[in-house]
């Protein structure tokens, strides 16, 4: 049975404040992962919201803000069942909650044809290059993240543990802000990807950026591998595929 492991392909929603000091940090496994903002200092931590089931996963954290003043927290809503099955004109899988407007879809469509227009020219890549090879997954349940008031989720994520983006006070847990997801397996040793990208409901700009984000670490994955793994740590930012 292959073993789960979520990674934080993110780099575009966190909030923005110095994290806690001090933070005992508990041994993790190394997971490649990008991230959204800086917690907001003396935070309390949010209540726990499950992940989707695994072949339905996907994330993506908010890079560094502004340092302002604390806000108050957002209460997190716990995520509904997916159940809303559908697909784009150019078939990319959907699944929601409530259902994806045609707009929404055309915004998804949009997103992958330039990614993978981009990822052509920059690399040469021939996998992946289909939108029918891709799953998206449109969380309703998403809240504004307290300093970037970007449309995200609150997740587990150990690799960021104890770092400017630890929302969480336990010293053996990591939590952050994410607005995009993607979900990995380890198959004969490495970390790799699933072609489903988990992002919120937002405007068009957020969704344009989330599909290609999450994207962009799934074409990496799939043509060239120590690229992927170069590319996943929280000091890289997006777009890591280059765009003309």
């Amino acid at each position: 049975m292959n073993k789960l492991l979520l990674i934080v392909l993110a780099s575009f929603v966190l909030a923005g404040c110095p994290a806690k000091q001090n933070k005992p940090r508990a041994p993790v496994p190394v997971v490649p992962v990008v991230v959204v903002g800086p917690a907001p200092e003396g935070m309390p931590a949010p209540t726990p919201m499950p992940t989707l089931p695994p072949e339905e996963s996907t994330p993506l954290p908010e890079g560094p803000g502004p340092n302002v003043a604390t806000p108050t927290p957002v209460p997190v809503p716990s995520i509904n069942p997916v159940n809303a099955v559908d697909m784009t004109p150019k078939g990319v899988k959907l699944r929601s909650t409530a259902g994806v407007e045609d707009e929404r879809k055309m915004w998804i469509d949009e997103a992958l044809t330039k990614l993978f227009d981009d990822a052509s020219k920059a690399y040469g890549y021939t996998q992946m290059m289909k939108h029918s090879d891709y799953t998206v997954v449109v969380r309703s349940d998403c809240v504004l993240s307290p300093v970037q008031q970007i449309l995200s989720f609150v997740l587990i994520a150990p690799n960021y543990n104890n770092t400017i983006y630890d929302i969480d006070p336990d010293p053996n847990v990591g939590r952050i802000y994410a607005a995009e997801q993607v979900t990995t397996v380890w198959r004969n040793g490495q970390s790799r990807t699933i072609p489903t990208i988990t992002v919120c409901n937002g405007e068009r700009q957020l969704t344009l950026n989330t599909v290609r984000y999450g994207g962009e670490h799934i074409l990496h994955d799939n043509g060239n591998y120590q690229l992927y793994l170069q590319t996943v740590g929280p000091e890289h930012i997006h777009p890591i595929v280059t765009e003309y």
